[in-house]
């Protein structure tokens, strides 16, 4: 006869749409026990980016945190924000919330930014997939494409 625990361990690793759970080292990877906090370290967009403080090294960019929580939720704070105030034409979003999840065993992640933090009528639904090129401890380096169809690569570090 099977234990509970064996049976759910079963379940978790062999039913599809829940491989989230079949290594739960990744969660602790990218949102800890409780919550990760990261920070764009560079982005390939950077090359094409003409406004100096739109780039990812830039002080207002620096600000900015992705916050990834291990219940599956997730917070993008922009740090100072400056939405309406742009310099030289690139401002900060608002901050926002939503929610994140493994796909495809893991190598790839969607995240959906729902609303603004403080003000929940302004709903943003927004998803983003991305494929995890590498994921430890100190480094988080996500792919993806942009609305024109060129890659991005993105390289994040915890703050």
């Amino acid at each position: 006869m099977l234990s509970y625990f064996s049976l759910y361990l079963m379940l978790m690793i062999h039913l599809p749409g829940v491989a989230i759970l079949s290594n739960p080292g990744n969660i602790s990877l990218l949102a800890g026990e409780i919550k990760k906090d990261w920070r764009i370290q560079s982005s390939s967009a950077d090359a094409n980016e003409a406004i100096p403080s739109c780039k990812s090294n830039s002080e207002r960019v620096r600000g900015n945190t992705f916050m990834f929580f291990a219940n599956g939720s997730m917070e993008w704070d922009n740090g100072e924000v400056t939405e309406g105030h742009e310099e030289n034409g690139c401002g900060d979003f608002r901050d926002l919330v939503g929610e994140w999840s493994f796909i495809n065993d893991q190598t790839g992640l969607v995240w959906t930014l729902k609303h603004d933090k403080y003000d929940p009528s302004i709903v943003i639904n927004d998803t983003d997939t991305l494929t995890i090129e590498k994921l430890e401890n100190n480094i988080l380096i996500l792919s993806s494409m942009d609305q024109d169809g060129n890659p991005v690569r993105m390289s994040m570090v915890p703050r």
